[in-house]
């Protein structure tokens, strides 16, 4: 997570969701409740720098991760980690230039699972309200390129949720500066 805006307009509630976008401060759709169940998916998507930032920045950054879980009454939980001022430049240049800014927990309902989404394995026994107290009430808001961000937070929740967390990625989730732990990660041949 580094600041991201909208490339196409946003579907209407209940529409198809064909791609996923961030999650935005103030939004207002109410949040999904209730218990999770069935399967956990890791969507990425690619980051659009606010101008203005150069958009080609964007290419050597990693992607945006979200988490998305289904729920018992259908359709799915999005839980993303994102600067609270998502839009703001400055907030971009700060997390560019190594310092940190005020980060938001996004959580929102999905009507449908975004093309993009790989799965990842068997929910746990959950409710979302747990999720949210457990990790989203007790993580680090300080959002940072080089120790946190959306996919510290990914990793949180994938641990909250999953049934297997010891077995949910094959290859971790990358930090944007993360190069010591990309250099000590195994190469796939």
């Amino acid at each position: 997570g580094t600041a991201l805006r909208r490339r196409h307009a946003r579907p209407a509630v209940g529409d198809a969701v064909a791609t996923l976008e961030p999650t935005r401060p103030g939004e207002r759709q109410a949040p999904p409740t209730g218990e999770l169940q069935g399967d956990v998916f890791l969507v990425q998507t690619p980051l659009t720098l606010p101008p203005p930032v150069p958009a080609g920045l964007a290419n050597i950054l990693p992607k945006h991760s979200v988490v998305l879980a289904s729920l018992s009454d259908g359709g799915y939980a999005a839980f993303d980690f994102v600067p609270a001022s998502v839009e703001d430049p400055m907030a971009a240049l700060q997390l560019l230039l190594g310092a940190s800014v005020e980060g938001l927990c996004g959580l929102r309902h999905l009507q449908r699972l975004p093309r993009q989404a790989l799965r990842l394995g068997k929910v746990k026994q959950v409710t979302v309200e747990e999720v949210i107290d457990g990790v989203n009430n007790t993580f680090d808001k300080q959002l940072s390129l080089t120790s946190n961000d959306c996919n510290n937070y990914s990793s949180a929740v994938l641990k909250a949720i999953l049934q297997e967390p010891e077995k949910m990625l094959q290859e971790r989730l990358f930090s944007t500066l993360d190069l010591d732990g990309m250099a000590e990660a195994p190469s796939k041949v």
